[in-house]
């Protein structure tokens, strides 16, 4: 039997519908939640709740299951805790909202600049950079319509994790089939030579702010952002138009405008909380089997 503690004072109703699940006949038999961080063996947060646990947690915790798509790089060090997230629960539908919202910024960016062909930045390539990137090939393939309006000249990567050489070729090689070239560099190049950056990086260690003031300056006025990242990787204040006057990015949030993106996609970036609930017992469970 394995020990849980659950620490979601901000989400309520994700907790009510875990403890539901976890006090089911056949679960209850796996898993016992306990009041106390110190009995417990595995540990399910969010983000927002992380600060709320000690930046040492104790030895007997196995897992530490976040609820969102954070980052819990504090704990990365301490090599006994596997630390997961619920990234898969959003990958498809980020994907394919970030491409809705890629193609309107370029039929955008065209009318407002007159120009036909654009070059593409990603900032950050864990798991949701790579969906959006993988969203954009699937995209390109049919129709020729999308074609038309998200072929970018150029994708240039910042990769704040490492990717293995054998998925960069690939990912090269699928993007030449359509006329577009792939390459690796940093931050700065990144920003300086793109017209559209997806911003997709977790908070932590280098992300506080990534893109502040600094960063803003080194972008073309007509250039646009599309943020993904969690809130605070991003200063939107280095970004408003009316803070100093000056033309600045257009700077586009995924989670303020996927509402409104809805009807059209069909799509939905806040979860229910008995989907997250089902998703985190699936992952403990596949922790338990040692496959997570």
């Amino acid at each position: 039997m394995e020990y849980i503690y659950i620490q979601l004072k901000s989400d309520r109703p994700t907790k009510r519908a875990l403890r539901q699940r976890l006090k089911r006949k056949k679960m209850a038999k796996r898993f016992k939640l306990v009041k106390h961080l110190k009995s417990a063996e595995m540990v399910v947060t969010s983000t927002a709740d992380l600060k709320s646990l000690p930046k040492k947690l104790p030895s007997n915790v196995k897992l530490l299951q976040l609820t969102d798509c954070g980052g819990a790089q504090r704990y990365l060090g301490a090599s006994k805790i596997e630390i997961a997230n619920a990234t898969r629960l959003f990958e498809d539908a980020v994907g394919r909202l970030t491409m809705a919202v890629l193609r309107e910024v370029v039929e955008d960016a065209r009318r407002s600049t007159g120009k036909q062909s654009f070059q593409l930045g990603i900032v950050g390539f864990g798991n949701i950079g790579k969906e959006c990137l993988i969203a954009l090939g699937e995209a390109l393939e049919f129709p020729a319509e999308n074609r038309k309006i998200l072929a970018f000249d150029s994708i240039v990567i910042t990769d704040l994790r490492p990717l293995q050489p054998v998925w960069q070729d690939y990912l090269r090689d699928t993007f030449d089939l359509f006329g577009t070239s792939l390459r690796w560099g940093g931050l700065d190049e990144t920003l300086i030579s793109s017209d559209i950056v997806i911003v997709a990086v977790h908070r932590g260690p280098t992300a506080d702010p990534l893109l502040g003031a600094q960063e803003a300056e080194l972008m073309d006025a007509n250039s646009w952002i599309i943020d993904l990242s969690e809130d605070g990787v991003v200063d939107k204040s280095a970004f408003d138009p009316t803070h100093d006057g000056k033309p600045l990015p257009s700077y586009y949030r995924l989670d303020e405008i996927s509402k409104g993106l809805k009807a059209t996609t069909g799509l939905r970036l806040d979860l229910t909380p008995k989907k997250v609930a089902r998703f985190v017992e699936s992952n403990l469970k596949k922790f338990q089997k040692g496959v997570v």
